[in-house]
């Protein structure tokens, strides 16, 4: 799960992991802020935008969750089903 304090870091950790065979690969922030992330890796490195359909962003399942221990159980799912290959895969 990659959680940085600037999508600069995002980018430069985004390229070490992306082609990495992890269980889960998720990225925490605005949908504004990923798909900023996505296109500077596309324009500026040649990343094809297909790579990215792996990269759960933003993180967690659509539980309405609120508070950060609702949104920290909707990451924990999120990853879980994932890994488990559940119903929600």
């Amino acid at each position: 799960m990659l959680v940085t304090r600037g999508h600069q870091y995002d980018v430069e950790l985004l390229l070490e992991v992306l082609d990495d065979p992890l269980a889960y690969l998720g990225m925490i922030g605005s949908r504004r802020r990923i798909r900023a992330v996505y296109e500077l890796l596309e324009r500026e490195c040649g990343i094809p935008r297909h790579k990215f359909d792996r990269v759960h962003a933003p993180i967690g399942l659509n539980i309405g969750a609120q508070t950060p221990a609702e949104i920290a159980v909707a990451i924990l799912a999120e990853i879980i089903n994932t890994v488990r290959g559940g119903a929600l895969a």
